[in-house]
């Protein structure tokens, strides 16, 4: 039963396809599918980093995180070695920024496409110089959060996601 009600959540997250009297397997997305994915990853992710930016409740609640994470980021960016530690430290940055946003439907709703969309971006970074380029990303946009600026905020996750799935 728990096995079965496990395997169902994850079909509707689309991470796995239940086939009858066969079992599961992994689910493996097209291209459409997985720029259609990060497309609107990028849109969700600009309007959470908008609004984590533009509530000084959801700032003083993630700086701190933020700036340690990023951190590491620059650590992990410089190490040849260090895509795994770097990707890892990616999602928890996600998760962080999914915490603070004042909009609880939001996080809910990307946190389940961070599930669907992690294999590519494990994919997408797999490179030292991706890697490099995605950590000034994160660099500014703690900068635009810092500031409150929603806009830049916004506008640079967007560019992020949208270079994340380039790369995919």
């Amino acid at each position: 039963g728990p096995a079965r009600e496990a395997l169902r959540m994850l079909e509707k997250d689309g991470l796995i396809t239940i086939l009858a009297r066969r079992g599961a397997m992994v689910t493996k997305l097209s291209v459409d599918e997985v720029r259609e994915i990060f497309e609107i990853r990028a849109v969700l992710n600009g309007l959470r980093d908008r609004s984590v930016a533009e509530s000084e409740p959801a700032r003083k609640l993630v700086l701190p995180s933020l700036e340690a994470e990023i951190a590491k980021l620059a650590q992990w960016a410089r190490s040849p070695e260090g895509g795994g530690e770097y990707v890892e430290t990616v999602l928890q940055i996600n998760r962080v920024l999914n915490r603070a946003t004042p909009n609880r439907r939001l996080s809910t709703y990307l946190t389940s496409l961070e599930q669907q969309t992690a294999r590519y971006s494990r994919l997408g970074l797999s490179t030292p110089e991706r890697r490099r380029q995605s950590v000034q990303r994160w660099q500014r946009l703690l900068k635009a959060i810092r500031s409150g600026d929603g806009a830049a905020a916004e506008q640079i996750a967007r560019a992020r996601v949208l270079e994340s799935r380039d790369a995919a």
